[in-house]
């Protein structure tokens, strides 16, 4: 309730801000204006172009970016424990690098509906789409684990565990190549729903709009190596993240846009 109060206030201050429009409905009709759009907010950066489809829906077509990359170095689970020649018939690495990765890249429409003639308040439904790989961690160098992916083959028969990188109770192991990719995959397709004040299209050269709403990109997977990694199996700590991954249903959004009318 507290939530939906505040986005309320933010709303009408901002369409305070915006002031009273001097929008004609009958100016509007399809196609005969065209606006491109910069917005900044949860979703990323995005660029869009917007024009009318008919007095009282507005439509945005567009991109939003950027892929944020990480690197970092991992330790090898149970390397100490291994005895030093067969560390050296192997050739096993204390470490490996690995590069994260956080992906904004989507496109997007989006359609606002306007169903006041004289307020700028609208309703905004449509779609994001883009990759399933919200969120990514891969060795930087193809191959690079080929060493752990052998010696796991012969570890049982030294009497040894199998290595890789500790999740907790659980190992994740490079594939039969020697790579490992562990990932937060969500739906490449997400419908979208928001409210909002202001005008895709601005009456004058300029225009801001506000918008808050949310994303539905369905209940997100973790996977290694495309596997899906289940909560029984991770342990009590690796479990708890999986599950507070697996119910984080909906990515909030709120965007800040300015616009410029091109015709």
């Amino acid at each position: 309730m507290k939530k939906l109060t505040l986005l309320l206030v933010l709303l009408a201050v901002a369409t305070m801000a915006i002031g009273r429009s001097k929008y004609d409905p009958n100016d509007k009709k399809v196609f005969n204006h065209l606006a491109a759009g910069l917005n900044v907010g949860t979703a990323g950066i995005g660029i869009d172009v917007a024009t009318p489809i008919c007095k009282w829906v507005q439509v945005r077509a567009g991109y939003n970016f950027p892929t944020i990359k990480m690197d970092t170095d991992l330790d090898i689970s149970d390397y100490y424990d291994i005895p030093s020649d067969l560390i050296n018939t192997y050739s096993i690495p204390e470490q490996f690098g690995v590069k994260g990765e956080l992906n904004f890249g989507t496109g997007k429409l989006l359609f606002d509906v306007h169903p006041f003639k004289k307020l700028p308040l609208f309703l905004c439904v449509g779609a994001y789409f883009g990759s399933s790989d919200f969120v990514t961690a891969y060795n930087e160098q193809n191959g690079a684990l080929s060493a752990i992916t052998e010696f796991n083959k012969v570890a049982a028969s030294y009497g040894l565990n199998r290595i890789g990188l500790e999740f907790d109770d659980y190992i994740l192991e490079p594939d039969s190549a020697g790579n490992m990719k562990a990932a937060v995959e969500v739906k490449g397709f997400r419908p979208y729903v928001g409210l909002g004040t202001g005008w895709a299209v601005p009456n004058g050269r300029v225009g801001f709009m506000f918008e808050a709403g949310v994303q539905c990109w369905g209940s997100p997977k973790v996977t290694c190596n495309g596997n899906e990694l289940e909560a029984s199996i991770a342990g009590d700590d690796g479990g708890e993240i999986i599950e507070i991954v697996n119910s984080l249903t909906v990515w909030p959004v709120i965007n800040f846009r300015i616009s410029v009318k091109l015709f």
